[in-house]
């Protein structure tokens, strides 16, 4: 999988930051910290007025182009940058995958981490490989109910986040 697109970053003068949280692990600054963590007040509070005008791309950013699993709470982010050594180097590679060469462990991996992130309780992930819903080790949460995931495997949709949204459904 290709790394991080940089040349994409919505304000120029703002990349040295994202290359130094997405590429060394620094902790970044308020406004980014901000636009990683989902929190919207405190990205408009703390924007410039560029940064401002830019919000949405920044959030498209991050959701297409930074590392998986190094945004979208605060725990991510303490996570990421706590990480020292790549604890997602089965999903982060630098070697060129094709979307159907995901492995089963990459799949599961990224579908327990979805549903972490989004802090979704009571629901047990399932991967959806070949057509076929593949449940995902989730002690933690019931079998009642189950979340379609379609994690960067053939037939995926643009994202597992919106996947996770667009086919949440019970047994």
């Amino acid at each position: 999988m290709a790394g991080p697109r940089y040349d994409r970053i919505p304000v120029a003068y703002m990349r040295e930051g994202v290359v130094a949280y997405c590429e060394e692990r620094r902790q970044p600054g308020d406004f980014l910290t901000a636009i990683i963590c989902n929190d919207l007040r405190g990205a408009v509070l703390r924007a410039d007025d560029t940064n401002t005008n830019h919000l949405a791309s920044w959030v498209r950013w991050f959701m297409w182009e930074a590392p998986i699993g190094s945004w979208g709470c605060r725990e991510a982010m303490e996570e990421w940058i706590a990480g020292g050594e790549d604890k997602m180097e089965h999903v982060i590679s630098t070697d060129p995958q094709t979307y159907g060469e995901v492995t089963e462990g990459q799949a599961q991996w990224l579908a327990q981490r979805i549903v972490k992130l989004l802090g979704l309780r009571g629901i047990s992930a399932h991967v959806q490989r070949e057509g076929e819903l593949v449940p995902v080790d989730a002690p933690d949460y019931p079998e009642e109910v189950f979340t379609g995931i379609v994690p960067l495997t053939q037939g995926g949709v643009c994202c597992p986040a919106c996947r996770l949204a667009a086919t949440s459904s019970s047994k």
